[in-house]
């Protein structure tokens, strides 16, 4: 086993492995490959594994991180008129339009995947971006397209649902297409602001 990690039985048919070098979307095609691996999901430094009954956990002895050169790359254009974007600037001493130059100058690496379908965790956010918390009371109804910050990342909400982030502005960037989600853990994020319509 590679040293540090730890892998745990999740119920009957998957296992989460902990802790591995680098980051867990470079092992998620070595993980799949095994024999009984249904299907591997990557979240942070963590790997979820969907298992047949026959897997035998031995075989994570023999996960590899790819080797894979270039990232993909997602660029996302952005309104940046969100409902928070003044609280925002407000609460970090910035203007609106530092936030939206700091926010749109970094690019920042898919983590996971998940709250809801296609909801991309991206980081890390720069200072003093990275400071903000989630808001103290989640909004009922966040719109599809909402670009989002908080705990140190920054996200893109899918679909309408509740939600407790700070919203800096909105995309027109389909992220769902049927069961086929835009991002996938590894990829790189770039926010390019746009004029509103």
């Amino acid at each position: 086993m590679m040293d540090g990690m730890r892998m745990e039985p999740l119920g009957e048919d998957a296992w989460i492995v902990r802790d591995l070098p680098g980051e867990a979307w470079r092992y998620v095609a070595s993980a799949e490959a095994l024999p009984g691996v249904i299907e591997a999901a990557a979240c942070f430094d963590s790997l979820g594994l969907w298992i047949e009954e026959s897997f035998n956990p031995v075989l994570l002895d023999h996960l590899k991180a790819a080797e894979i050169d270039e990232p993909r790359t997602i660029v996302v254009p952005t309104i940046y008129d969100g409902p928070d974007l003044g609280e925002v600037a407000r609460l970090l001493g910035l203007s609106e339009e530092g936030v939206v130059a700091l926010h749109a100058s970094e690019s920042y690496r898919c983590g996971a995947v998940g709250f809801q379908p296609g909801f991309p965790y991206l980081r890390p956010l720069p200072a003093p971006l990275d400071a903000l918390p989630r808001r103290t009371s989640p909004r009922p109804r966040v719109p599809a397209g909402s670009v989002a910050i908080a705990a140190g990342m920054t996200g893109i909400y899918p679909g309408e649902s509740p939600g407790g982030w700070w919203l800096i502005g909105r995309t027109e960037l389909p992220l769902v297409s049927g069961d086929r989600t835009l991002f996938r853990a590894g990829d790189i994020a770039r926010f390019v602001p746009i004029t509103g319509r």
